[in-house]
């Protein structure tokens, strides 16, 4: 699921012809009496500060939190949503205190014991396993929604696996209002198709909800880091 993060380092303001760090901007006694070490730990943690190729953090208010044993991941979001975890279906689910959005990571390999019978876990190519998603939203038995919009991204990757985003648009049955959902889903499939990922974060389709729920999902996504691939 880019433009700079939020916080980046302004462009420190140039005077004359020369720059000078702002640590010792209007300092004397430190650029000129305190000696070449002074000088240079001012200019190292300044490169420090600025530098663009410094590791990146997760946002303030977030934590991590290591799902191996269910979904072989580990997810990154913030510190009040509260989580379920499902071994048997091979899914964890993370729900915002507010109740507007949720984030779902589901993991599956081949040959282990399928959630919905007792057949054994097939993975496909990445056509074929878009293809039984938007199937299954369309299965009236299985999905309690109407009036889907499908919108399928372009072939992709996440952590060097091959990764398609679907955006599925819809009105739940059970709600007389029909206010419109949301569901953005990253699928991800191993080298050897042996083992598929989904990273899906439902939200409402318009306004305020759209535009915090497109957030949460991009941010989350950067820091879903995939674990034995």
């Amino acid at each position: 699921m880019g433009t700079a993060p939020a916080g980046t380092a302004p462009v420190a303001a140039v005077t004359g012809s020369k720059w000078v760090p702002p640590v010792l901007q209007g300092n004397r006694k430190a650029w000129y009496g305190l000696g070449g070490g002074v000088v240079a730990a001012a200019v190292a943690l300044t490169l420090v500060i600025v530098d663009p190729f410094a590791k990146e953090t997760i946002p303030q208010g977030w934590e991590v939190r290591p799902e191996a044993e269910i979904v072989k991941s580990s997810v990154a979001l913030p510190k009040d949503y509260v989580r379920t975890g499902f071994p048997d279906k091979g899914y964890v689910q993370f729900d915002d205190p507010s109740g507007v959005f949720t984030l779902f990571v589901t993991h599956k390999a081949k040959g282990s014991a399928s959630t919905q019978s007792s057949d054994s876990v097939q993975v496909g190519t990445m056509e074929e396993e878009t293809k039984k998603l938007t199937d299954y939203f369309k299965d009236t038995s299985n999905s309690q929604t109407y009036d889907l919009k499908f919108t399928t991204g372009n072939p992709g990757s996440h952590d060097g696996l091959e990764a398609r985003e679907i955006t599925v648009d819809y009105s739940p049955k059970s709600d007389g209002k029909g206010i419109r959902q949301l569901r953005r889903i990253q699928v991800v499939i191993d080298k050897d198709a042996s083992a598929l990922w989904k990273f899906e974060v439902w939200m409402p389709a318009a306004g305020d909800g759209r535009k915090n729920g497109d957030r949460l999902f991009e941010q989350a996504n950067k820091y879903w880091q995939i674990k034995g691939k």
